[in-house]
């Protein structure tokens, strides 16, 4: 293998990794996809190799946070990332699809696909996604946050693994992470007064009502009045009018610096607001999410309430005149904005419609190795619960001061395309390629270089 890096340490696990994502490559035009068990061809029907922007295209991904890694040359255990007992291949939809989510959560949305989707199916997965949610918020999302060249004790971190692979936090579920930033729903105070006044409140009231009797539904009511999407007993605390404004106003922000960064915005946090109402409670094809998962407003949770395009390279737009006074300043013609859950949005992508069933049955095809998700994994031996909190909350990161940064949330919330991932998919999609020789991923190292240090 070629020397890539300047320290010995970066090279071995470089080395390391490369040798293990080879073992997924099953010839010049195929993988093993990880978070599937199957072998992927990267071949159309014709005979020619997919193109760069093909949902199957493999890509690298980094199984959990982190794992504890045997660093020779300093003879000591760390934190890695993209390291060899750490990556597998998949395809590059499914990596989207994932994110920055635990495994578990991929085979937990395959499981409520292939069963009847019930109401109660539905709340049911939303309680188990908020468990895995909380597990995953114990460490930081962004990995430079998270990953040290500290020396760790892998013993310790084994228990982290231990819980990311059963989903469901085991030393206490009302710790820091819970309190803080597990239960985020926007990104700055909300305040206790409303920026809408009682009278454009009593309008929207109308409004809202005017959709429940089109579509036959009532929202519950918090304490102020204010609607909720959802049922009761998953409103968040502290639910109203001044929560609903913010979150309007942090996904109006986002879709005027990102996701319709090109055209001219012309919605309001008002019209946004509606928009997100009437869509929670149409029975119309169209504004069905697209993996059928129900939504919530907390951030980073995979079922957090995206806004994204329903067409692409057109301008976002609800279809509400300014100053809405009824359901009849609505214009359905000229609506371009899909209500959606993050999951869904980002597994979308940029993708040609023509993909969507291809996507549909990739996500029904998921099968998470018991590596990855334990539900057994409570028999691992577990430390004491008092050492495991102190690991937790002092060991790489500190959880009870740990405080979400504005960045780490808005690097990817928007739902449009992470550079990171593209970089992915462009990189491995000449991977397997007969052009590339032998085909093996070493054919291509450097590309693959830019990828692995991302962990380092």
């Amino acid at each position: 293998m070629s020397v890539l890096f300047e320290s010995p340490a970066n090279q071995a696990v470089f080395d390391g990794a490369l040798k293990k994502l080879n073992e997924s490559i099953t010839g010049i035009d195929s993988y093993i996809d990880g978070y599937r068990q199957k072998q992927i061809k990267i071949r159309g029907a014709s005979g020619e190799i997919l193109p760069n922007g093909h949902p199957q295209i493999p890509s690298v991904e980094a199984v959990f946070p982190y794992v504890p890694y045997w660093n020779e040359h300093e003879q000591c255990w760390q934190l890695r990332y993209h390291c060899a007992n750490n990556v597998i291949i998949t395809a590059a939809a499914i990596n989207r699809f994932k994110f920055t989510s635990l495994p578990a959560v991929l085979s937990d949305i395959q499981q409520f696909r292939t069963t009847k989707k019930t109401a109660d199916d539905r709340r049911e997965l939303l309680k188990t996604l908020d468990k895995r949610h909380e597990v995953r918020c114990k460490v930081p999302f962004k990995q430079s946050a998270r990953l040290s060249n500290a020396a760790v004790d892998a013993d310790r971190v084994e228990q982290d693994i231990a819980e990311f692979k059963l989903g469901v936090p085991v030393d206490d579920p009302d710790g820091p992470w819970r309190q803080g930033f597990s239960r985020r729903i926007i990104l700055r105070p909300a305040g206790n007064v409303s920026p809408w006044d009682q009278e454009e409140i009593s309008i929207l009231l109308h409004i809202v009502g005017q959709i429940e009797l089109k579509f036959k539904m009532t929202l519950p009511r918090a304490g102020d009045g204010a609607p909720w999407i959802g049922t009761v007993d998953t409103m968040p605390e502290g639910w109203g009018w001044c929560m609903w404004f913010r979150l309007c106003a942090e996904r109006l922000q986002r879709m005027k610096l990102e996701c319709n960064k090109y055209w001219s915005t012309e919605d309001t946090e008002t019209t946004l607001f509606l928009e997100i109402v009437y869509q929670y409670c149409s029975d119309e094809k169209q504004y069905e999410d697209f993996l059928g998962l129900p939504l919530t407003v907390y951030l980073r949770h995979p079922c957090n309430l995206s806004v994204g395009h329903r067409r692409h390279k057109q301008a976002m737009r609800t279809g509400w005149r300014s100053n809405p006074t009824s359901l009849d300043d609505r214009d359905e013609a000229r609506n371009n904005i899909l209500i959606e859950t993050w999951t869904s949005n980002v597994y979308k992508f940029e993708y040609d419609e023509e993909y969507y069933p291809e996507l549909h049955e990739m996500a029904d095809q998921i099968e998470i190795s018991s590596d990855h998700f334990n539900q057994q994994a409570l028999e691992v031996r577990f430390i004491a619960k008092d050492d495991a909190l102190q690991f937790a909350q002092a060991s790489h990161h500190n959880a009870g001061e740990y405080r979400l940064e504005d960045d780490e949330v808005e690097e990817l919330s928007h739902g449009e395309v992470d550079e990171v991932a593209l970089a992915e998919m462009q990189a491995l999609s000449t991977t397997v390629s007969p052009d590339r020789g032998h085909g093996k991923i070493g054919s291509c190292s450097v590309n693959i270089t830019c990828l692995l240090m991302n962990g380092f």
